[in-house]
């Protein structure tokens, strides 16, 4: 594996062209460790297929350019670039020594930022690496790279009801991320089979998805029943996947618009405000009953689809049959 940066020698004047806040004249071999340690993240997400692609281009660009491999380089470049630069802010922000941690500044000219100015500036730096992950994201779904079309995460999507960022976030809005569309794969492969399975039955569940994979969601079925199971199925998936994840992930992956929903912009400095925990345990109070009021319709819906022609509610009653008689 080659990283996308430092191809001339020029790596601090390739960070400082794509972050905009990246010192050229910084020595690029501190944060050589914190690339490689996001471009792995990053091959993880999109598949080293796909990684392979912006690698061959940076390194070996053909006599002609190819727009679409530029932009899946530049795409690649500045996910891993912001990503690693973030972490690198926050790392340096002290030395280490033989003697310890220190603080080394120039009293005349320079001067320590308040605890708060860190936490915004930490904040604007984690949403600017999201954002640059969501727009490879969105670029790759929008492409035709066939190495990205057979990615282990693609293929993983096409076993959820709720397979695109699009149609989790018409359910429930994500700020059309992709990047925690993908955190949340794994979340909501749990749901579909310890809460969506038991309430179809293995083979309603089993039949729902190969008519979800079949069927072309730009023309009705023919199979109106499994058309409004499935609807009633992906409404409830994003609310009972986005209650678990508010449990399990920690709020610097989520939108911001998602932690908005529960965190003050001014917490901590007004005693009045609710707190953090507080704020947390009533939006998934509210979160759970919508949640447990999607589940319960898409349930009637079966009960009401469901047809007892091959299962008979009463025995049938032989009188040939001395042992039992209704």
């Amino acid at each position: 594996m080659r990283l996308l940066f430092d191809k001339l020698g020029k790596g601090a004047e390739e960070l400082k062209e794509i972050t905009g806040s990246y010192y050229a004249n910084n020595d690029f071999k501190k944060i050589k460790s914190e690339i490689l340690d996001k471009t792995e993240k990053i091959i993880k997400l999109i598949g080293t297929g796909v990684y392979t692609l912006a690698e061959n281009y940076y390194h070996q660009p053909p006599a002609e350019a190819n727009l679409q491999l530029q932009n899946l380089t530049q795409h690649v470049q500045l996910a891993i670039a912001y990503g690693a630069t973030f972490d690198f802010f926050r790392m340096n922000i002290v030395s280490h020594e033989d003697s310890g941690r220190k603080l080394k500044l120039n009293a005349a000219n320079e001067k320590m930022p308040w605890e708060w100015m860190l936490d915004r500036d930490d904040e604007i730096h984690q949403r600017k690496a999201n954002n640059a992950v969501d727009r490879l994201i969105a670029f790759l779904d929008a492409s035709n790279f066939e190495a990205w079309k057979n990615s282990e995460a693609q293929k993983a999507t096409k076993e959820l009801f709720v397979n695109t960022t699009e149609l989790f976030n018409r359910i429930y809005s994500i700020d059309g991320s992709g990047y925690f569309f993908h955190l949340l794969k794994p979340i909501m492969g749990e749901v579909q089979r310890t809460q969506i399975m038991p309430a179809l039955g293995t083979a309603k569940y089993k039949e729902l998805l190969e008519f979800h994979q079949n069927s072309d969601n730009s023309e009705s079925s023919d199979n109106s029943d499994d058309e409004l199971l499935l609807i009633l199925v992906q409404q409830a998936i994003p609310l009972l996947t986005i209650l678990l994840a508010v449990d399990r992930l920690s709020i610097s992956v989520m939108p911001y618009g998602l932690v908005q929903k529960f965190q003050s912009e001014r917490q901590g400095r007004n005693a009045s405000l609710i707190a953090p925990d507080e704020a947390i345990r009533k939006f998934t109070i509210k979160l759970e009953r919508s949640a447990t009021r999607a589940f319960d319709i898409m349930k009637k819906q079966l009960n009401a689809s469901f047809n007892y022609d091959d299962y008979p509610l009463l025995p049938e009653n032989n009188e040939d049959q001395k042992f039992f008689r209704t």
